[in-house]
């Protein structure tokens, strides 16, 4: 899967668990932190509860997004 409905930016601690709770529930989640350690440790430890999609710039993780139905003017 390379792209997700639903994006997280920012893995603290309600970040991280928000994320985790909607793969948890079968949505790929894309996934970004100001700092990628984060998101890699996220991915790390987490990664076998749902599917994430971990990106290391905001750019990257725009780029995840899937684009909404409808929306011709992106």
């Amino acid at each position: 899967m390379d792209k997700a409905r639903i994006g997280v930016t920012g893995l603290a601690v309600m970040g991280r668990n928000l994320a985790r709770n909607l793969a948890r529930h079968g949505h790929p989640v894309a996934v970004h932190n100001r700092t990628a350690a984060r998101t890699k440790a996220l991915v790390a430890d987490y990664g076998d509860e749902g599917t994430f999609l971990p990106a290391d710039t905001a750019e990257a993780f725009v780029a995840s997004l899937e684009r909404p139905a409808g929306s011709s003017s992106w």
